[in-house]
């Protein structure tokens, strides 16, 4: 691709089966015959809708479209096409795509389109619900008064390799009596489905959480020394550290997967450093809390031996976290 590639603005669909390494496994000949079978459903509603096929690669396909409104309609019939065949299938042999939409600057080289435009609309794609549809706001501002659908907003999301959150809309397809969204449970949690996605996530709100509990110990720090008068801004120091610790210790919490469903080897990484987080997070917090109560009272140092105790049951946890399977 040469730096004089043509751009344009056009609006992407970027789409992908949801567990299909798990259905292949299960049924290679069936789970095929079936995403053949649904890709071509898709390919004739984007040529309905005037949208261009530009990849089928593996179990994924990407679209472009010159009208904002006609990809969104093309994203709704098809999730709801999918989801009519889904319903004369066994739910072990059900297929759902998630469907991801965004307007944006592309970068044109032949048959292939480049740039954040196409990112963006494969990590709301990423995002989504099994048989659901996100939409970015740029799409929201073109379609919100031009379609029968209703819309959640989920707010500014954090979307990987890029530098500003990107505001993310839900397209609500199930009411009255329309399809509703699948009743089967996703084969992977939603913070494990996209590895990487939910951590940087995390770690941008915890980061946040970071710059505003030290920000407050400052300002505590401050009043106590420009009043006068004894020490105190210690105790609600350690109770904003506290605080802090908490909710980063539920921030890293990783959810479980149920029982009857396994973990690709990346998502049980990803859940194994989720935990790790959460279980580091407790132990400091807890070795934090000891020291701030040992310094800021009268007596002798005692806080190393729990702390002590504490290190220990950590690495335990630790060792077992890494040996074994995760879900």
């Amino acid at each position: 691709m040469n730096q004089s590639a043509e751009r344009k603005l056009t609006t992407i669909l970027s789409a992908d089966a949801v567990g299909y390494s798990r259905l292949m496994g299960q049924d290679e000949g069936g789970t095929f015959a079936t995403l053949k079978a649904y890709r071509e459903l898709t390919a004739e509603r984007i040529a309905q809708h005037r949208g261009r096929v530009v990849n089928t690669a593996g179990d994924s396909i990407l679209a472009e479209f010159p009208s904002v409104v006609r990809a969104v309609e093309c994203a709704v019939e098809t999730q709801r096409l999918i989801a009519e065949r889904n319903a004369a299938l066994s739910p072990d042999r059900q297929m759902w795509f998630r469907i991801g939409v965004n307007l944006g600057d592309v970068m044109v080289d032949g048959h292939d389109l480049f740039g954040d435009g196409v990112n963006v609309a494969a990590r709301l794609q990423a995002m989504a619900d099994p048989g659901g549809i996100l939409i970015s706001g740029t799409v929201f501002d073109h379609v919100k008064d031009k379609l029968s659908v209703s819309f959640d907003s989920l707010g500014a999301q954090a979307v990987k390799n890029m530098a500003t959150q990107v505001p993310v809309y839900r397209v609500v397809l199930a009411h009255g009596g329309e399809v509703a969204q699948p009743s089967v449970p996703d084969p992977l949690p939603a913070a494990i489905a996209a590895p990487g996605e939910a951590s940087g996530a995390r770690l941008h709100r915890f980061y946040i959480n970071s710059v505003i509990a030290g920000a407050l110990i400052v300002l505590v720090f401050a009043i106590n020394m420009f009043s006068g008068g004894p020490h105190w801004f210690q105790w609600p120091a350690l109770v904003i550290l506290l605080l802090h610790a908490l909710r980063s210790i539920f921030l890293f919490r990783a959810p479980k997967a149920p029982a009857t469903q396994a973990l690709t080897p990346e998502a049980q990484k990803e859940a194994r450093l989720l935990r790790f987080y959460a279980n580091s997070a407790t132990a400091l917090t807890l070795i934090a809390f000891l020291f701030g109560i040992n310094m800021f009272t009268e007596g002798e140092y005692w806080f190393q031996w729990p702390t002590l105790a504490i290190l220990f049951i950590y690495a335990l946890r630790s060792i077992s976290l890494f040996s074994k399977r995760i879900g």
